[in-house]
């Protein structure tokens, strides 16, 4: 799973604002308000704030909030966060970025075995979710630039969650082995929980099932060490 391009962390952080992230209204002490997120990943909370510093070029810590979560909050002076607003990727590095930001925000990795099913079935799935139709919309048409195969949105009969009462709907990737390696290579995740799931996914399509965990393992080490390597970066 390749990295980033440093390049891209406002493509990346316009992403983020599509689900976990927001910015917020101004107050007196901040007139223009915040760029804010709060999240249970801690590495995900990381490179938020990794990708602030290096696309504006202002330093942004995380801390953790009286809930036990990781809280990045940065002022929203002179506007500068403004631009993140409808922003829309052009090129294929920058669509790889934004959907990450998106995917690491309201996105979920299904990968387990199903042994009632038979010995070499396995449950996989990677989707996206929102409330929007259209951001999702555009999630696919991103997809779709980068030679990855989606279907919906489509309805999610999952429930809503943190969603409260809207209905949800999903963009879910083409079940094959080519499409979750092209997401993994192109997209990936910045959470290493993620990260580690679609390193996985690619090799529950082998029939030797003991060579697949294996594999799996030696690709979760690999993911780990990377992140190491990169400082726990985007």
């Amino acid at each position: 799973m390749k990295a980033l391009s440093i390049r891209q962390p406002i493509a990346y952080l316009a992403g983020c604002l599509l689900g976990d992230a927001w910015l917020a209204t101004g107050t007196r002490r901040a007139p223009s308000g915040y760029l804010c997120l709060r999240v249970a990943d801690q590495d995900f909370a990381d490179a938020f704030a990794a990708a602030i510093t290096a696309g504006f070029s202002v330093p942004a810590k995380v801390n953790v909030d009286e809930r036990g979560f990781y809280l990045v909050r940065k002022s929203n002076g002179g506007r500068r966060f403004d631009v993140l607003r409808g922003f829309e990727p052009l090129t294929n590095d920058a669509r790889a970025a934004w959907l990450r930001g998106f995917f690491d925000s309201e996105g979920n990795v299904v990968c387990a075995p199903k042994p009632a099913a038979g010995p070499r079935s396995w449950d996989r799935r990677v989707s996206m979710f929102s409330t929007n139709q259209d951001t999702l919309w555009r999630a696919r048409r991103a997809l779709s630039a980068l030679n990855i195969e989606a279907k919906g949105p489509v309805e999610w009969k999952g429930g809503a969650g943190r969603y409260g009462s809207k209905q949800v709907f999903a963009v879910v990737l083409i079940s094959s082995w080519e499409n979750y390696v092209r997401f993994g290579d192109a997209v990936g995740s910045s959470i290493g929980r993620k990260a580690a799931a679609l390193a996985t996914l690619p090799g529950t399509y082998q029939d030797d099932l003991k060579a697949c965990a294996r594999e799996a393992q030696q690709k979760g080490v690999q993911v780990r060490l990377a992140r190491k390597a990169a400082g726990g970066r985007y």
